[in-house]
């Protein structure tokens, strides 16, 4: 065999060697970015076309400053838009959903949170700012239903907004689909810092999670952050909040789905909730509850390393929960230092398949969206290329389509 031959059948090999890094279930993967730091924070598909938020580092009169863009994908990885926009300071994207009328977008900059409405072309329509007063309010995550839009964050008081420097408290606003008439808010807090970062339609209401670093209903100070779910009724009335964790361990809540009577929270703890002991650093969770706010069933996701859950959607009918690992999980391979991972489960919990992928680096996964068969999932790729991508500096955002 000559040496041309030599080169094309190892390029062959090369090429089917990524393809089956790709297919079944993941279909096409994008990495882009600058060359400074870059993320995407939020994904939204709507079985056809894919939307991903997130920030990129550029340099502006001498320093570093983060801005916000918000990117549509074709069914086939084609780039058909992406818009950048910024403030005088930083400014971030951290999620997205959207419905025929177009694009919704939270986010925060400048000490205020903020709600953006674009439209299916790309153009914005409005921009809803979120300001409780004090020194910072951040809106973390963002949901839809038939009725309206869901936008749940955190807002630090400060000294002029009504607490005592340090204090933070939870929100929940509900706008109309115009993103600019507000229907009803709600804020609650414990005994001390609280954050909500996940928010989804469920039953007729919403259930928002998050973590807290006091006690809801009581007193004292917990020694380690509880993960936390509460569920709101249609008008807005808070009807539950349950709070979790092990005794001597840290619990994060990050993500939340619905479907129909259940509610599926995702996140991460020190410890275990399942009662297997932790088999070593982080282990991710998902647990099932009823509207009532009862524990129907947990299942742990975990290696001897860190493991994380950070999205929660149906698929399928099926719980798609996807997250970052820094070890092996059962029937899988390594790519790198840590690899995203996606695993399917039935609603009463029995695992279905799992599958884990990456670049030779340090894979992030930070959101998870699913409609109509499609998955996207988006996060931080650093110090190495997914497949058929390249490396393009220090962290750069991908985002990830498939069909399952």
């Amino acid at each position: 065999m000559n040496r041309l031959s030599v080169l094309l059948a190892g390029l062959l090999l090369m090429a089917l060697s990524l393809k089956a890094q790709l297919e079944e279930p993941l279909g096409w993967a994008r990495q882009f970015g600058t060359a400074n730091q870059d993320d995407a924070d939020g994904v939204y598909t709507d079985g056809r076309d894919t939307y991903v938020v997130g920030f990129v580092t550029v340099a502006v009169e001498g320093r570093s400053r983060r801005e916000a863009y918000l990117a549509k994908y074709g069914e086939r990885g084609r780039r058909i838009w992406y818009r950048q926009y910024s403030a005088m300071l930083d400014l971030y994207a951290k999620a997205v959903t959207g419905d025929a009328t177009g694009i919704y977008v939270a986010g925060y900059g400048m000490g205020k949170a903020y709600l953006r409405k674009f439209s299916l072309e790309g153009e914005e329509v409005v921009n809803t700012p979120i300001d409780f007063g004090g020194s910072a309010n951040v809106a973390w995550g963002i949901a839809r239903d038939s009725t309206g839009v869901y936008v749940t964050g955190y807002s630090q008081y400060g000294f002029g907004g009504g607490g005592t420097p340090g204090d933070t408290f939870c929100f929940l606003i509900k706008f109309a689909h115009n993103a600019t008439t507000e229907l009803w808010r709600q804020t609650w807090n414990s005994t001390a810092a609280d954050y909500a970062y996940g928010v989804a339609a469920a039953g007729d209401g919403v259930a928002v999670v998050g973590t807290t670093f006091g006690r809801f209903g009581g007193t004292g100070y917990l020694s380690y952050a509880n993960a936390f779910v509460t569920y709101f009724s249609p008008s807005g009335a808070q009807a539950w909040i349950r709070q979790f964790g092990p005794a001597t361990q840290y619990a994060a809540a990050w993500a939340v789905a619905g479907a129909g009577r259940a509610i599926f929270v995702g996140g991460d703890t020190g410890g275990t909730l399942t009662g297997t002991p932790n088999a070593g650093g982080a282990d991710g969770f998902v647990r099932r509850y009823n509207l009532e706010g009862d524990v129907v069933w947990t299942r742990a996701i975990r290696t001897e390393r860190d493991d994380s859950v950070r999205g929660v959607a149906m698929l399928e009918g099926q719980v798609a929960v996807a997250g970052s690992t820094s070890g092996v999980l059962p029937g899988q391979e390594s790519s790198g230092l840590a690899d995203a991972y996606l695993r399917i489960y039935d609603r009463d919990g029995t695992r279905d398949e799992t599958f884990q992928f990456g670049s030779k680096g340090y894979d992030t996964l930070r959101a998870l969206s699913a409609e109509s068969g499609s998955f996207a999932i988006a996060g931080q790729v650093f110090g190495g290329a997914l497949p058929t991508q390249r490396d393009l500096g220090s962290g750069d955002a991908f985002v990830i389509r498939g069909e399952y």
